[in-house]
């Protein structure tokens, strides 16, 4: 029960690869819902199990409904489905995204951001900043399904995504559905909807 000790025992049963007693012990232990219990597991059955393993990603599917605000269990759930490879490729994507966007090359920005969500479409993120890029571009069209992506499947309830797809509409003269996704924005408590449906939906 001395964490110390479970942890030094937990990279001795990793060495062994003995899953046998890595699965007996958080039998044991998961029902007391510790954080550090379920954290340790995953990590554990990641390094040992393969890639897609059905058991390690009900476990951290289970571990994601219980910590829901412990970002941890995101990414270890993502390394359950994905592996530790391609979440490595993702993120240098990303990166090299958010670089071009910083250099106002927006369509290369959006297709690296299209790039990394071809790999990991669990991540909302991605599809909502390859709309955003696409959007400033002037490329509307092409904006709109990333950011139904984001408000249809992934949902985050952040408002971002039904905001810009309100812009983009409007940009599209499409005022009416812009103006429900304004609502649908302000309904998420996202700042910039209010002063939106001011200035489009009088």
């Amino acid at each position: 029960p001395i964490p110390p000790h479970f942890a030094n025992y937990l990279k001795l049963l990793i060495e062994k690869k003995d899953t046998l007693e890595i699965d007996r012990i958080f039998i044991r232990d998961s029902a007391k819902h510790n954080t550090n219990v379920w954290r340790n597991y995953l990590v554990a059955s990641n390094s040992l199990r393969p890639v897609g393993s059905i058991k390690t990603i009900s476990i951290a599917n289970r571990a994601l409904d219980l910590f829901r605000n412990d970002k941890d269990f995101v990414y270890l759930q993502k390394e359950a489905v994905l592996g530790r490879k391609k979440l490595t490729t993702t993120r240098r994507l990303y990166e090299e995204g958010n670089k071009l966007f910083e250099e106002k090359n927006y369509i290369a920005a959006a297709e690296t951001f299209l790039a990394s969500a071809s790999i990991d479409s669990l991540s909302f993120s991605y599809y909502e900043n390859a709309g955003l890029a696409f959007y400033l571009a002037g490329k509307f069209n092409e904006a709109i399904p990333c950011f139904d992506k984001v408000i249809n499947e992934l949902n985050p309830k952040s408002g971002k995504s039904e905001y810009f797809k309100g812009l983009t509409l409007i940009s599209l003269d499409r005022s009416v559905e812009a103006c429900n996704m304004f609502k649908a924005a302000k309904a998420y408590k996202y700042l910039a909807a209010d002063q939106a449906l001011n200035t489009n939906c009088k």
